[in-house]
């Protein structure tokens, strides 16, 4: 059975949505730096400042549900279930690193958007709930 495409919002709110989205992903890959320079001193600080977000939007790029209006075609398809954990795993990560850097407030603030994110758009989560 084919799979129906997710519609992307075009309501002001549903765009609204999605630039909202987008500030968290660049807010999510921004705490994933953030957060080793906060923690630690010298080159490992700086590493890890580069490769934790450098692995982060290779995930989020890479890994992709066919037919998500919210984003373009992804290399690798993966199950709806799947790209909601990536997410999860990618936000949660984002947080725990503000958190680790001593920016709790910064870390609340994150997941407090990124709740309302989810929370606006119950459409999206139901269908990648609903795999493929």
């Amino acid at each position: 059975m084919a799979r129906v495409p997710l519609p992307t919002p075009t309501s002001p709110l549903g765009m609204a949505n999605l630039a909202l989205c987008l500030l968290l992903e660049m807010a999510a890959l921004a705490a994933l730096a953030a957060g080793p320079l906060l923690a630690l001193d010298g080159l490992a600080a700086w590493a890890l400042a580069i490769v934790l977000p450098a692995a982060g939007a290779t995930a989020w790029g890479t890994f992709g549900v066919p037919g998500d209006g919210s984003r373009g075609k992804a290399p690798v398809a993966v199950p709806g279930p799947v790209r909601l954990a990536l997410e999860a795993a990618l936000f949660t990560g984002a947080c725990a690193a503000l958190v680790w850097g001593g920016a709790r407030v910064l870390a609340v603030a994150l997941a407090a958007a990124t709740l309302v994110h989810y929370a606006a758009w119950p459409a999206r989560l139901a269908w990648l709930m609903r795999g493929r």
